[in-house]
């Protein structure tokens, strides 16, 4: 029973400690998981898809998880989970530069995150940056799909100059 009642009391003391010396991680960590619900919330209550740009109207939707996500990054600047959505609202938005910003900082702590290397690349490129893009998109096999996509529906979008680089980086990839 003597031992128990140490193992126990040495068990809540560990923990104390640990909570204290890890609170902001912890603290971030709450933030951006519970940002990134909402953030799922969101799209899944969405009209999905509209084969239309839905940055507009699913942003104004996301102020809350934004709102999360920066207090997540307050906390722990590299929270990844945080900055990796801050850049998909960023590319939602089509402020490439910043979702590059993100992303590019997400992808410097966790390379091996295939999400955050593919919205890297997709940014970088309507971004106007055909070696981050490229270096990005190569390894992933529905890429070259896509940017087939992205080039005649940018143009849709009113954005052909965005549909010529998905063009561009399509053939470059062909090539490769």
């Amino acid at each position: 029973l003597r031992t128990s009642v140490i193992l126990l009391s040495a068990v809540l003391i560990l923990g104390a400690l640990s909570a204290i010396v890890f609170r902001s991680s912890l603290q971030a960590a709450w933030y951006a998981n519970s940002g990134a619900l909402n953030m799922a919330r969101v799209e899944l209550n969405s009209s999905w898809p509209t084969n239309r740009w839905q940055g507009d109207s699913k942003v104004q939707q996301l102020q809350d998880a934004e709102s999360r996500f920066h207090q997540a990054l307050e906390q722990n600047s590299s929270n990844v989970t945080a900055l990796y959505r801050m850049g998909l609202i960023a590319l939602a938005r089509q402020e490439f530069d910043t979702a590059v910003g993100y992303l590019a900082a997400a992808q410097l702590i966790n390379p091996g995150h295939r999400g955050v290397r593919k919205a890297l690349g997709y940014s970088a490129l309507w971004n106007g940056d055909n070696v981050t893009a490229t270096a990005m998109l190569r390894t992933l096999p529905e890429a070259q799909y896509e940017l087939g996509n992205y080039a005649g529906w940018w143009p849709q979008q009113g954005h052909p100059d965005l549909g010529a680089r998905a063009l561009e980086l399509l053939e470059l990839l062909q090539d490769s």
